[in-house]
């Protein structure tokens, strides 16, 4: 074999690869848990993580969605790629308000087109749920937004610092626990610490309580002067 049919077999080999990027975004709310996957970056989608408009907007809706669901019930919505959105009901334990571990699992039909943020694709969902459980599930009347919450990790005394910082935590590969949204592209790397001014903040949260949570499980050398406040 030549020097040159062997890189052009490597080409062959090696190009479906340059072709695996992906950007996946969703997240989990009360017992609504959504997952979007799409082939490419999507002229950079994903590229830089979540920011707050994307978590507000994704939050105000899931939120509303989720509390169309009866205490008992559980709803995943997965799309990969531009495929149909799979629907799956579940059927939760009473102590289990997020659903974490379902009794049950049922598919529902799948949905053509569209992505779970449509409402012409929640009323679908709702119907295709109306009929699993027996009874009408409805969206409730839209309530204004409520604040979510990061983790403030420090307050360095410059710039320059605060991006040390941010670096050392990212570098741990740590990924606070309980984040209620996700933006993120595939091989890319996200970084988790945010640097805003000499601030550095990790995670988006739907309430304080689960900020404070998602703090306490964090290696003790991040608690240390760390606090939860409300996202900007």
């Amino acid at each position: 074999m030549t020097l040159r049919t062997a890189l052009a077999l490597l080409f062959v080999f090696i190009a479906p690869a340059a072709h695996a990027d992906a950007w996946t975004w969703g997240g989990r709310v009360g017992r609504l848990e959504v997952r979007v996957t799409r082939a490419g970056f999507n002229d950079g989608a994903g590229v830089g993580g979540w920011n707050a408009d994307e978590a507000r907007t994704f939050v105000r809706w899931a939120r509303r969605l989720a509390k169309a669901l009866p205490e008992d019930a559980g709803l995943s919505l997965v799309q990969e790629d531009e495929g149909p959105l799979q629907v799956t009901l579940r059927r939760c334990g009473p102590r289990d308000s997020g659903c974490g571990r379902p009794l049950s699992s049922q598919p529902l039909a799948s949905v053509a087109k569209g992505t779970p943020d449509s409402p012409e694709v929640q009323a679908e969902i709702l119907r295709q749920a109306s009929v699993a459980l027996g009874r009408t599930v409805a969206l409730p009347l839209e309530a204004p937004d409520a604040p979510l919450y990061t983790i403030r990790l420090r307050v360095a005394a410059s710039p320059a610092e605060a991006t040390r910082f941010a670096e050392r935590f990212d570098a741990e590969g740590l990924v606070p626990a309980g984040q209620v949204f996700y933006s993120r592209c595939h091989p890319c790397r996200i970084r988790e610490a945010r640097v805003t001014g000499v601030e550095v903040t990790a995670g988006v949260f739907e309430s304080a309580a689960a900020a404070r949570a998602s703090r306490a499980s964090l290696p003790a050398r991040y608690r240390a002067g760390s606090d939860v406040v409300a996202l900007r």
